[in-house]
């Protein structure tokens, strides 16, 4: 029986000519760090400002849960931070209330993103979504704004956000669709996805080497 390539076999973001999930995530991550200074404007205009409206409204979805204090809240790609300060919005004030984790791993947008986490109770980890430094059950909501689709392998980072996820957390997932080509108003749409830890991943929908300390949150 013949033996199919893994690039036909593995379901994950695939750049033109990279047939191994470890180059993939390699090339992805590359790309990032390389249009970083530029990603919030460049997203900003090509989106006609819609980006801002998308982000805020996926929060608002979530809402219930963010105002928990004790709840434990994670943007996964969360790139410069633009959907971790959307979820900022609902978060309590109060100084016992828990930090949001914030995580990616392109070290150039995670820094730009440090930057405008400054003064706010946001925590960043530079980890890759595949194998995320948290204990099992130890989150309440994984959010991802158009960070998912870069992922190497959707079913691996499905069962990754299963593990982490408490009994009864929330995931959504912000992505765009596009409408039919046979339609006369084609566009993008923005869709997200939700579900809870009562599903399995697959119900649901290479390690990049790391260039700081990765904190780990809660202690396992």
């Amino acid at each position: 029986m013949k033996t199919r390539p893994e690039h036909e076999i593995s379901t994950g973001a695939r750049p033109a000519g990279v047939t191994s999930e470890q180059s993939a995530a390699q090339n992805v991550q590359q790309m990032f760090d390389t249009i970083a200074p530029t990603y919030d404007r460049a997203n900003h205009i090509l989106s006609a400002g819609l980006d801002r409206w998308m982000w805020s409204r996926a929060a608002r979805t979530f809402r219930p849960l963010l105002q928990r204090p004790e709840a434990i809240a994670l943007d996964l790609c969360c790139g410069t931070g633009d959907m971790t300060l959307a979820l900022l919005k609902h978060r309590p004030s109060n100084p016992e209330a828990a930090p949001i984790l914030a995580v990616d791993f392109s070290h150039q947008m995670l820094s730009l993103g440090a930057k405008k986490f400054t003064q706010h109770n946001i925590l960043p980890i530079e980890a890759d979504a595949l194998h995320l430094p948290l204990a099992d059950a130890s989150v309440d909501l994984v959010t991802s704004a158009f960070g998912f689709r870069n992922l190497a392998n959707y079913e691996e980072g499905l069962a990754e956000l299963h593990r982490i996820l408490r009994s009864g957390g929330q995931l959504g997932i912000l992505e765009a669709n596009h409408s039919s080509a046979t339609s006369p108003k084609a566009s993008s749409a923005p869709s997200t996805t939700s579900t809870s830890k009562e599903s399995s991943p697959a119900q649901a929908a290479s390690s990049p080497e790391t260039r700081a300390p990765i904190p780990t949150f809660p202690p396992a």
